[in-house]
C-alpha cells in the first residue's frame, strides 16, 4: 500500500488480468516491492507466497492457510484492511482477495 513508484491499483488491475483460477491478491499495509520493506529485506507477503507454492506446486495442505478462516490462516492476519491506495475494488475495500478452482463433479464420458 506504501508504492508510490507504480500506479495506482496496478497491482489490482494486473490480478483481474489473471486467467487462471487459482490466484491470491494481498495488498498489505505499509509494505512495498522496493527500498526497507521489499522481498529482499523479509516481505510479509513471503509466507502467503510459499503457502500458495507449497499447495499449488507440491501438493501440501496448506491451502487452509490461504483460502480457510481458521486460526493462522490470512484472513485472520490482519494484513490487509481496506480503504489503502492499492486495495481492490471500486471503493477500495478489497485488501485481499483468494481464488480458486472448485472441485466440480465430472460426467460420465
Amino acid at each position: 500500500s506504501k508504492d508510490y513508484l507504480e500506479p495506482k491499483l496496478s497491482g489490482w488491475e494486473d490480478f483481474l488480468l489473471l486467467q487462471t483460477p487459482n490466484k491470491v491478491y494481498l495488498d498489505i499495509v505499509n509494505s512495498t516491492h522496493m527500498f526497507a520493506n521489499s522481498a529482499l529485506n523479509g516481505h510479509p507477503a513471503g509466507p502467503w507466497l510459499a503457502y500458495f507454492v507449497q499447495h499449488f506446486a507440491l501438493g501440501l495442505p496448506t491451502d487452509a492457510l490461504l483460502y480457510g478462516t481458521g486460526p493462522g490462516s490470512l484472513a485472520k492476519a490482519g494484513l490487509t484492511p481496506s480503504g489503502e491506495r492499492n486495495s481492490g475494488g471500486q471503493g477500495h475495500d478489497i485488501g485481499f482477495l483468494a481464488c480458486r478452482e472448485t472441485d466440480v463433479p465430472r460426467g460420465r464420458g
